[in-house]
């Protein structure tokens, strides 16, 4: 709108220059953007269809023009403030688009002018491409509505599922938003940002999904499982890589729930990958996965001190756990215990 007005005072020799925007809703006519003004005139403008010049000019197939502001000036009865605006001319063009009125373009000069018909030729075009660019804008925001609340619906998915897990296995309650925290923490001291961060954000709230597909005899037992029941429980990954699959905007966050049980040395499911095979999303969180469950209680042990896990942590580096995951994840862990 401000390019628009800008053209609109060069091009077309005027002082001052604003864009009314119509509200379909109340059906009234409002300030969107104003250039050249020296007084806050239509900055409360509401102004309903054949009300004043502007609300002539809604209803009008072509500008209304008026050369004599200084005799003429009903058509702003209502805004006091421009009788200190000084305007000798005033031109009015609606902006229609596609069969719809969006507002009206008004233009105004503080000294007699006189308008010729290419000067009413270039002032038309100009509203044209005023009304496309406005139509255009609306459709942008709409779009960005639309995602956004899409984002929205799919973040409560991803929460509501987690915590349907939790309601189910309350041992692990807060599990999955703890290790989601730490996760993003420890990615971004590896630089990892953006959608990237996001799809990692999003494969930690979902790592244990695949456990709604585990019966309550194994998920719940209270003791070890023995070697039958953890083949039963290994499946998770890949139940969980099945589930989520069949969401396309998950596709990307399918690393850490499928192989965050993989092992630096090879020695892990489902795959059996090790080192740098393994993707990196699911190293860093193997080491967070850990260290949250030996924190956390449990009904049959207490959790460890801090200190405890991160020795365990460092004695797994380059069996278990990714030997820079682990080392890093330790000093971001004891600098926040000195801070």
């Amino acid at each position: 709108l401000d390019l628009i007005l800008e053209q609109a005072l060069a091009r077309l020799g005027m002082d001052a220059a604003d864009v009314l925007l119509l509200d379909s809703e109340e059906g009234t006519l409002s300030l969107g953007a104003r250039a050249g003004f020296r007084t806050d005139a239509l900055l409360h403008t509401k102004l309903k269809p054949g009300e004043g010049f502007a609300g002539r000019a809604l209803q009008s197939e072509r500008a209304i023009i008026a050369s004599d502001l200084d005799t003429h000036v009903e058509g702003f009865s209502r805004s006091p403030a421009f009788v200190k605006e000084g305007f000798f001319f005033y031109a009015g063009c609606r902006l229609r688009v596609k069969g719809k009125i969006k507002g009206v373009l008004e233009l105004y000069r503080r000294s007699p002018f006189r308008h010729y018909q290419s000067w009413e030729l270039y002032f038309d075009t100009l509203a044209s491409q005023a009304a496309v660019a406005l139509d255009n804008s609306f459709l942008l925001q709409g779009l960005k509505k639309a995602n956004e609340e899409l984002k929205e619906a799919n973040e409560g998915l991803i929460e509501g599922w987690a915590e349907a897990l939790e309601l189910r296995d309350r041992e692990t309650e807060g599990h999955s938003r703890r290790v989601t925290e730490m996760t993003v923490e420890l990615a971004l001291s590896f630089g990892i940002c953006g959608n990237e961060l996001d799809r990692m954000r999003h494969g930690a709230f979902l790592h244990d999904i695949g456990k709604m597909g585990i019966p309550d005899s194994i998920l719940l037992k209270p003791g070890p499982l023995s070697e039958e029941e953890f083949e039963v429980m290994k499946r998770h990954t890949t139940i969980a890589r099945n589930l989520l699959s069949r969401f396309h905007f998950l596709d990307q966050s399918l690393d850490i729930p499928y192989y965050h049980h993989e092992k630096w040395d090879g020695s892990g499911y489902p795959q059996g990958i090790r080192g740098t095979v393994i993707p990196l999303s699911a190293r860093l969180f193997a080491v967070i996965d850990v260290w949250d469950a030996l924190c956390s209680d449990r009904p049959y042990r207490s959790g460890w001190p801090e200190e405890k896990v991160l020795e365990h942590i460092a004695s797994l580096s380059g069996t278990h756990f990714d030997p820079e995951a682990a080392r890093v994840f330790i000093e971001l862990r004891k600098a926040k215990g000195r801070s």
